[in-house]
Parts: C-alpha cells; structure tokens; sequence
C-alpha cells in the first residue's frame, strides 16, 4: 500500500503484486502489467512520454482505472465486490483506509520491505514507526513526511537541459542549487533554446490551478502558509521574509523566464518549458535544501 496527496492537499493511499518468470526461472518485469486506481487521475491514462519511458525501463506496464464520478463511492463498491486493482490511491485521512485494512484487502508491507525495500528503510527512517497500523503493520507509505512539513514543494527541471547547461556531474550532484545558480540555469537555457517546436521558449511556468503554487518559493525562505509571531497566528505577508521572497518572484519575473501572463496561465503542454517532470533541483538559498519534493508546480 502505498500514501500520496491528493490534488486538494489531503493525503492518499494504495497496494500492489505481480511479477513473472523468464525460461530461466529469474523473476522479470517484462510483460507484467499493473493497474492503479488513481481518485485524482480524471479521465487521464498513463500513455504521455514520460511513461512511455517508464515502460521501456521497467518493462511494466501502467493501466490506470478511472473513477466515473465520486472516487469514495468508487472505493466503496471495490470494497464491497472485493475487485480491487493492484494499487488503490486514496485519502490516508478518511476512514475508508481503516475499512480496507480490516477487510484485509490491503497486504501488509514488512516482510516486503525488510526483503526488498532497503532504500524505502533508509528514506522514511523513524516515518515507518509513526504509520503503522494498531496491529504493529504497515500497510501503507505515506508521501508526507519529514522533518518539517511545510517547504514540501520544490523545483523539476528535464535532466537532458540540466547536464547541457551544468554538465552531468553538476547535474548528478546531491549539492542543492542556490538561487543566483538557478538564475543563470534559466538564462543560458533561454539562450540556448530561444525556440522550441517553432514557439518561444519558457524557462519557468507555474501550475496557478494548484492551490500550493506558491509553495516552491515559500519553501526556499522557510515560510510556511502561516506567520507565528511570539503567541499570535498572523498572515504569512506579515513574516520579515516574506517580502524578500517577493522580491525574487519579482526577479524571475521582470527576467522574463515566466510566461507573460505570469500565474494566471494553465499547464503548458509539450517540450517548450524548461522545468518538466523528469529532474528535481533543489534551491539552497537560505540554508535550507528542498528535498521533499512533493507537486510538480513549476510545470
């Protein structure tokens, strides 16, 4: 099972099996397929070439089951026929978890993780422990966490643009970015792709649909969604930095790396953006390192 965010912020949940068996008796993922049920997926399938990718490296394919209307009721009527797919995302907040969990339809993840999962050990750490279920299980991984909840947004950028403006070794780095290297990332790529598919490039967009946009430049400043000043709860505009994180927006702005229409635009479609869904960069401009990459905002 595993625990992602939905696209209102709440937190989800999901599980998953299949494997096959080469003439050798090797298990491979070649040919196996696996289905997900996405509450926040729409009407969309997993076919773009981002994933296209994913299924030439893996072997594994996606096949993505919509919800029709409500996605609880969806849920609801898995839970009820006992037809679940392999993986189910869903809110970790509402008690249909629990429901799923007593039903027994969801696999408890330790022996699986202690067998084959290391790396899931060593990235939620002390995470594990605070999630289990009342039995002592986990059934579930969930995406938020961390030492500190709040900068949980961050920047993408396509690996193939980051190793052709920084090299492959800068690109490869785990040294975060700071923000005048961020800066210089943006112009030399406007000046190497000026155009794109015959348009003007972008070199930054933010997704205004999303009601974290703001999230990524928050996050380099420390701020979280409120200001706490001794006792008192106040606006976030009232923090001392906020203004400086204004200031920067303001920078990339006047620079022209976003588009003209700034964050009234929607997502912008094909290769004409720099920031995509295939690289993370971390900004360490205030000593604090964006790790907790979370929504893809600036897309």
């Amino acid at each position: 099972m595993l625990a992602g965010c939905g696209s209102n912020g709440s937190t989800s949940s999901s599980t998953a099996s299949g494997s096959a068996s080469s003439a050798s008796g090797e298990v491979t993922t070649d040919g196996v397929t696996i289905s997900i049920f996405d509450k926040n997926s729409g009407s969309n399938t997993f076919d773009d070439p981002v994933a296209k990718a994913i299924e030439e490296k893996t072997g594994v394919k996606i096949q993505v089951e919509n919800p029709t209307g409500d996605p609880l009721e969806k849920l609801n009527l898995m839970l009820t026929g006992q037809n679940y797919p392999d993986i189910v995302l869903m809110d970790r907040g509402n008690d249909i978890v629990n429901r799923y969990i007593e039903a027994g339809a969801l696999l408890p993840l330790n022996d699986l993780i202690d067998e084959y999962g290391p790396d899931v050990k060593e990235m939620y750490g002390e995470t594990l422990n605070k999630s289990r279920y009342t039995d002592g299980k986990n059934y579930y991984l969930n995406n938020w966490y961390g030492e500190d909840p709040d900068p949980v947004a961050g920047v993408l950028m396509r690996y193939d643009y980051l190793c052709e403006i920084v090299g492959k070794d800068r690109a490869d780095s785990d040294e975060p970015f700071t923000q005048e290297e961020y800066i210089d990332i943006c112009k030399k790529f406007k000046e190497l792709h000026p155009t794109i598919d015959g348009k003007e490039s972008i070199a930054i967009t933010f997704d205004a649909e999303s009601k974290n946009y703001d999230g990524t430049l928050k996050g380099m400043y420390g701020l979280k969604t409120y200001y706490q000043d001794g006792d008192n709860l106040e606006h976030v505009a009232k923090a001392p930095n906020f203004k400086e994180m204004m200031s920067f927006a303001n920078e990339l702005y006047t620079e022209a790396f976003w588009t003209k229409s700034g964050l009234s635009t929607r997502k912008i479609s094909g290769r004409r953006n720099c920031l995509q869904a295939t690289y993370s960069v971390p900004l360490l401009p205030t000593g604090i390192p964006m790790q907790q990459i979370q929504h893809l905002l600036l897309l």
